[in-house]
């Protein structure tokens, strides 16, 4: 079924897309199905819809191809029990409750084939996209199926994301997508997130450091200068992490002064 195909390959991608950015191996997605599997009840008024919860597994560095598969299997695996109410799940499972999140999962991938308007005699209707101005997940991707094109948006929760920050997923979403395209074999952590612009701001842009020294002035010279343009300025900050006898080390800073002292005190 190309429709199917077409929702998997959107998931898959999206799902590669959380674990580039998380690290993590298994990405919970959330996903509504209509339950109107049955003609009978296609015409029948009410709310029908259940949510899946997809694990989604990207262990083993594998291939677009087979997240893919995957994406198929746990998808089947969540059709046979789509008469389960997620309601019940959380009654069985009883996880952790936190009113700032929605249990099991926190991200929501909804992908839906737009209707065609109904237009009565003498009249046209035209579908109206509609501005909750709330999220309901901390982010959800919705894909609209409009018969000669895919439409997508992101949802998002305004206190967790910027809308730059935003603007930028979906084009790592796309740049993404078209490298599956030419090659679904790739291995995920392979494929690029980077378009061209952002590749050349990260490589070039913010490399572009370098700056005239004056004739015979050394790295020692300038350093002194700063040291006397900014003796209480932070020069130096230690990281927590593990002494040589395995106990915890503590963090430490020292200004241009102290860095100063200490460097003509070894010297």
């Amino acid at each position: 079924d190309v429709e199917e195909t077409t929702v998997a390959e959107a998931m898959a991608l999206f799902a590669v897309l959380l674990h580039r950015y998380t690290g993590q191996d298994r990405i919970a997605i959330g996903a509504p199905n209509t339950n109107r599997s049955r003609s009978e009840l296609e015409g029948m008024i009410g709310l029908f819809v259940n949510t899946f919860v997809l694990a989604v597994d990207l262990r083993g560095e594998p291939a677009f191809a087979d997240v893919l598969a995957r994406v198929r299997s746990v998808t089947l695996g969540a059709q046979s029990h789509k008469e389960l109410p997620f309601e019940r799940l959380i009654e069985e499972l009883r996880p952790a409750r936190d009113l700032s999140r929605t249990p099991l999962f926190e991200v929501m991938f909804d992908f839906q084939k737009l209707p065609t308007p109904l237009e009565p005699p003498g009249l046209k209707a035209t579908l109206l996209a509609i501005d909750s101005s709330t999220a309901k997940f901390d982010l959800g991707m919705s894909i609209r199926d409009a018969g000669t094109e895919l439409r997508g948006e992101l949802e998002y929760s305004s206190a967790l994301f910027e809308p730059s920050t935003i603007t930028r997923m979906i084009g790592h979403y796309l740049t993404l997508l078209a490298a599956v395209v030419r090659n679904a074999e790739t291995p995920i952590w392979q494929l690029p997130l980077l378009g061209d612009v952002e590749t050349r701001q990260v490589l070039v842009d913010w490399n572009a450091t370098m700056a005239p020294v004056p004739d015979g002035r050394t790295l020692v010279d300038l350093f002194e200068e700063q040291a006397a343009r900014t003796p209480d300025h932070t020069a130096v900050i230690f990281a927590p992490g593990r002494s040589s006898t395995g106990d915890a080390a503590e963090s430490a800073t020292l200004t241009f002064a102290q860095l100063d002292a200490r460097a003509n005190q070894i010297a």
